[in-house]
């Protein structure tokens, strides 16, 4: 991690690392309105407060129902299901009357019943879920610059704790929604964010010309992530058979991942070393990167018994693309990327029914990220202020996410 590359000579120098009074200055900016990890900070505040207006769009229908299930004793899906088979033993005549009121009505209160009409029957159509989950994800999210010089690749980590909500709606005909076994289009928004921060990032060396075959620098150091992996996802189910479900996908995954790296145990090998042997304490690199893949799959149900549904989904995406941002803070160098390339997703989780409104999920997701494209090398301060190079550049990650979510249909 401290070779320094100079691609105008392509040879490696090294400098002694060292606090600065500029160090201290760029520090002391990161947390400013205009600094770019605060800026991401606000738009995690922002989609909380989004989630938040959803939820009260969610819930605000289902206060009738409630007032009608504490009258009633009835469940949301039985008050559903007693109206629409009352309704089918109206005439079609009474049915009429009962939809159009009389003639003698004004323009305008035509109007306002049939907008009413309208958002009744939006309602008895869906059927809004909302949960909270948890999970565990490990893996890693990795680039790798190409050089006449060598290689050098930086590997930082993804293994945490993860807490969010999970917020659906499902789309049902008339003959779904009396059994309610099946859904015809299933709309859902994940999100997850870290609630366990630590990790180890790896800096691996390959110098090219030196005489010393295989790795000659590597670094371990301490990393401290923030996270945010979001989810949409849409699913229309157009084969319905007695014990499973067959649909298409389309959706859109972002994930945004923050590192602080500090505290830096390097070591060389061959004739690097006792040079660039050392420990390093103190920040060394500030370091984010953002995953935007548009994607489409399939999905099928399987109910393995009447409370128990497995859920299967494999998702693929040629259009995925990343950018990244390393801030080599002792070496003052800025290093930016943007790269395109596909993605590969596959996940199953088993849905338990607890109660009639009640759901326990339990999953794994695997996914694959590869991507191409180039790195911005430029030094902002230090002896080689000014200079900028363009290298190849390689972002990938890989991962496998376990979660849990409870999920209430409301």
């Amino acid at each position: 991690m401290c070779a320094l590359i100079a691609q105008s000579q392509d040879v490696f120098f090294y400098r002694e690392l060292r606090a600065h009074p500029f160090l201290e200055k760029n520090l002391a900016l990161r947390l400013t309105p205009g600094d770019y990890s605060y800026r991401i900070f606000l738009m995690n505040k922002c989609l909380l407060f989004l989630i938040l207006i959803f939820l009260c769009f969610l819930i605000s229908p289902s206060l009738t129902f409630a007032e009608i299930h504490n009258a009633t004793g009835l469940s949301r899906k039985d008050i559903i299901r007693q109206s629409l088979d009352d309704f089918e033993k109206v005439s079609h005549s009474q049915k009429q009357f009962l939809l159009t009121k009389t003639s003698a009505r004004t323009r305008k209160e035509r109007i306002v019943d049939k907008s009413l009409r309208e958002y009744l029957g939006f309602n008895q159509n869906i059927l809004p879920t909302i949960g909270i989950q948890t999970g565990y994800i490990k893996g890693d999210t990795t680039y790798r610059i190409t050089f006449s010089g060598g290689e050098s690749e930086l590997e930082f980590p993804l293994d945490t704790t993860l807490l969010g909500v999970n917020l659906g709606v499902k789309y049902l005909t008339p003959e779904e929604r009396r059994s309610y076994a099946k859904e015809k289009v299933n709309f859902s928004i994940s999100w997850f964010t870290d609630i366990y921060h630590e990790g180890i990032m790896k800096d691996s060396d390959w110098i090219a010309g030196d005489g010393h075959p295989g790795l000659d620098i590597y670094s371990e150091s301490s990393t401290d992530i923030n996270l945010t992996m979001v989810d949409v996802n849409c699913i229309y189910k157009f084969l319905h058979m007695p014990l499973m479900d067959l649909g298409v996908m389309a959706g859109y995954k972002y994930h945004k991942y923050n590192y602080e790296v500090f505290d830096t145990d390097q070591t060389g090998y061959g004739p690097y070393h006792p040079a660039y042997t050392g420990y390093f304490s103190g920040s060394t690199i500030a370091y984010s990167v953002r995953y935007n893949i548009p994607y489409v799959g399939v999905a099928s149900d399987i109910s393995l018994t009447e409370k128990l549904l497995l859920a299967l989904k494999v998702g693929y995406s040629p259009w995925a693309t990343s950018k990244d941002r390393d801030d080599h803070l002792l070496r003052y160098k800025m290093s930016t990327s943007e790269c395109d390339g596909e993605a590969f997703f596959g996940s199953v989780d088993g849905s338990l029914s607890l109660a009639p409104d009640w759901h326990l999920n339990l999953g794994v997701e695997y996914m694959d990220i590869d991507t191409e494209g180039t790195q911005q090398q430029y030094f902002y301060a230090g002896p080689f202020a000014g200079t900028s190079v363009e290298v190849d550049d390689a972002i990938t990650s890989s991962y496998w996410l376990a979660f849990l979510s409870i999920l209430y249909s409301i």
